[in-house]
């Protein structure tokens, strides 16, 4: 794989979870419509996590566990928008796309 693009679709991903992270903070983004289902609380500990793994995302360091976790609460919010039937899924559906790309362009790396 050509490591200009993975690195490039890492950037994007990196800086795609710290806006979504500070968007649990401060809304700049449409209101998601998860936000009345989950707590307050649950939304700054996403927040915070989303945020974390970002800036790690861009030091480069733990980068596949990393990308796990994220890609993780990523697809934990598109389950959740595909169980409740709420229409704005895009997010969640591009960051796993780009997440389970960068997951198996690393893995095909490391072997």
């Amino acid at each position: 794989m050509n490591p200009t693009i993975v690195n490039t679709v890492q950037i994007i991903f990196a800086l795609f979870c710290i806006a979504f992270g500070i968007d649990k903070f401060v809304e700049f983004l449409p209101t998601c419509s998860l936000a009345n289902t989950i707590s307050q609380r649950g939304m700054m500990l996403t927040g915070v996590l989303e945020i974390g793994i970002g800036i790690m995302l861009f030091f480069k360091k733990y980068t596949l566990l990393f990308l796990r976790l994220g890609t993780a609460i990523i697809l934990g919010g598109l389950l959740l928008h595909i169980v409740k039937g709420t229409y704005d899924f895009s997010g969640a559906l591009i960051g796993s796309i780009m997440g389970l790309f960068l997951i198996f362009a690393h893995k095909k790396n490391r072997a």
